[in-house]
């Protein structure tokens, strides 16, 4: 047998496993495309810039930014003296936003890393940062019991044009975030609270208040692109959909039986599909108009996770969490309901 007849069956097998491994890949909702080691302690949130080219997290007094195709760091984001909790990129890609533990908001150029400006105001440890999808205003939110306020800033100016105290039982909101047209903004926070306020570039008036079950904390909330709805993820192990317009709860999914709680959710860019993440670094693919279960997928990386965050294309997840590792994710799991 010649040296060409030997090689033939061992082609013939390794098109056959390469085949099977990509039969497998396509079956596996997410799949695992890289992980960026952060170094900087733990990571406690993530997203990706505007532009889909880089993908950011923040933990010790930074925010950072790396290439999603080869993982190096891009650039740094200093200037906070204390851990910075989250941030936030501008929709339009000019700034970034930095929640700190020091009471400040630090503003910096996107392209530049320039600073723009320290925003204070706030009388303790920020939590919550969030730009408004037309880049014109930027929220913020504060610790309990000291501050406990939402306030508003005018972007450019940087000025604050509205402010709003905590609910009657004193508790603070970790997220907000605003509705695509800018005329809402949903808070979630510590003993289950979630509130809806209108926004009309002045002031913030309470709209409706609900409360996920047994006052468990709700670190994230986040609206439909449509905005006709927003979701919020909860220690309570539930996520449950809310109506923009009554407060009215639409559906509700609870968690893994295995999963401690649900971290954050974001939405696919068409509005179809939720994606949801457990501490524990489960993540799932939701019909959004249902919250019927696509997919769950558990990776094993030992790891709790604090963020999660979408591609602009909507092709990639990132998570990030107390290991100091951001994993990137080819989505594979998609509603069929557009």
């Amino acid at each position: 047998m010649s040296i060409i007849d030997r090689a033939i069956p061992l082609v013939l097998v390794s098109v056959l496993l390469a085949n099977v491994s990509i039969r497998a890949e396509e079956k596996t909702p997410f799949v695992l495309l890289r992980s960026i080691d952060a170094k900087d302690g733990k990571c406690r949130w993530v997203e990706f810039t505007p532009d889909g080219n880089a993908v950011a997290t923040c933990g010790d007094r930074l925010v950072q930014a790396f290439d999603i195709g080869t993982g190096e760091l891009i650039r740094q984001f200093r200037g906070n003296q204390l851990e910075v909790e989250r941030f936030s990129f501008s929709p339009n890609g000019k700034y970034v936003a930095s929640a700190g533990g020091d009471s400040t908001i630090h503003v910096w150029r996107v392209k530049t890393g320039d600073l723009v400006t320290v925003i204070r105001g706030h009388i303790d440890k920020i939590i919550g940062v969030r730009f408004s999808e037309d880049s014109k205003w930027l929220a913020s939110t504060a610790r309990q019991p000291i501050d406990s306020t939402i306030r508003i800033w005018e972007c450019g100016t940087w000025k604050e044009v509205a402010q709003v105290g905590p609910p009657r039982e004193r508790t603070n909101s970790m997220y907000v975030a605003f509705s695509p047209n800018s005329k809402q903004l949903a808070a979630s926070g510590y003993q289950g609270t979630i509130r809806l306020f209108g926004f009309d570039g002045k002031s913030l008036t309470l709209q409706e208040s609900r409360r996920h079950d047994r006052g468990e904390m709700v670190p994230h909330v986040v609206f439909s692109p449509e905005g006709r709805f927003f979701v919020t993820s909860g220690w309570d192990k539930t996520l449950r959909a809310w109506d923009s317009k009554t407060g009215r709860e639409l559906w509700q999914a609870r968690a893994p039986e295995h999963a401690r709680c649900f971290e954050a959710a974001v939405f696919a860019p068409d509005g179809s599909t939720i994606y949801c993440v457990t501490r524990d670094e489960t993540i799932q693919a939701r019909e959004s108009r249902t919250g019927k279960l696509i997919a769950s997928f558990r990776h094993q990386g030992r790891d709790q996770i604090r963020g999660l965050a979408i591609s602009t294309d909507g092709n990639q997840l990132a998570t990030a969490g107390h290991r100091g590792r951001i994993n990137l994710w080819r989505i594979n799991a998609r509603s069929s309901d557009k």
